[in-house]
């Protein structure tokens, strides 16, 4: 296993290529850029994770799961949401 960083657009729903069985471990801000943090085992097959970043007083979209974390960016506070993998 290796953690992994990857980086994070504003975007009410994205896919970030990781590894089968990535476990979500945190996300915040680095260097004024939202980061998550995934336990990998680079062994694994390739496969694409979906995330919501959603703005505090914002609607969560429809199939949001699960909630990691947030974060502020400067004034701004945001939640990151996991949707799980994506599997088609």
């Amino acid at each position: 296993m290796k953690i992994f960083k990857y980086e994070l657009r504003i975007e009410e729903h994205q896919k970030i290529g990781t590894h089968v069985g990535a476990q979500v471990l945190d996300m915040q801000c680095q260097a004024g850029q939202l980061v998550v943090w995934m336990a990998v085992d680079p062994t694994m097959p390739t496969v694409y994770r979906e995330f919501s970043i959603v703005g505090t007083g914002h609607d969560i979209p429809d199939g949001v799961q699960t909630y990691v974390a947030t974060a502020q960016q400067g004034s701004l506070v945001w939640h990151l949401f996991d949707g799980g993998e994506i599997y088609s």
